[in-house]
């Protein structure tokens, strides 16, 4: 496991007490995160809990029941920036170079030469 500290990374055999084990479906590590409220989220880069995920890391995640605020999500994002693992399939696009799931954003919409391409309105 490792627990992310602000002096860096340190691998450790158990998560201190006040930490939960979170296990990352991108880069297949176990890490230690704070236990935050309920309401709030774990941010990696600013290492606290905070109530809306930053620009760095933009999407609102859930990794082993706890929400976490991540730069990519492992399948899909909706226009509210929530990950999920499950996206109809009519409702599968790319934006961005990532897989969308829902209408397009706004200030987008569909490619006249891919259905399934949001692009900025011009």
């Amino acid at each position: 496991m490792i627990d992310i500290r602000r002096d860096g990374l340190v691998c450790v055999k158990e998560c201190p007490d006040f930490k939960r084990t979170v296990a990352d479906k991108v880069d297949g590590n176990t890490y230690c995160v704070p236990n935050c409220d309920s309401n709030a989220l774990y941010d990696p880069v600013t290492l606290m809990c905070v109530e809306r995920c930053t620009e760095y890391a933009p999407y609102e995640s859930i990794k082993d029941g706890v929400k976490i605020c991540d730069n990519v999500c492992p399948a899909y994002y909706t226009a509210d920036k929530k990950c999920v693992d499950v996206c109809a399939p009519e409702l599968v696009k790319f934006y961005n170079n990532k897989a969308y799931c829902g209408d397009c954003p706004a200030g987008t919409s569909i490619s006249a030469s891919n259905p399934f391409q949001c692009v900025a309105d011009v």
